[in-house]
């Protein structure tokens, strides 16, 4: 799946959706820690998450981006 694709699949309106590592990997949530900044102009944003096996590694890739 292309990356335009996926951003469509995940990146709803009001929250994100997607399927681990078919439609949001680490690499997305690199690139989107990185947009987020870059949009935000900020030096620190708060990043938490859930209970998911998923979310420590999406997390620490978001932070890095």
């Amino acid at each position: 799946m292309d990356f335009k694709k996926r951003v469509e699949l995940c990146f709803r309106g009001n929250d994100i959706r997607c399927i681990v590592n078919k439609e949001i990997d680490g690499g997305l949530a690199y690139v989107t820690g990185k947009a987020t900044v870059n949009y935000l102009k900020c030096k620190t944003i708060i990043v938490a998450m859930d209970m998911r096996k998923s979310s420590p590694i999406l997390k620490k890739k978001f932070i890095e981006g």
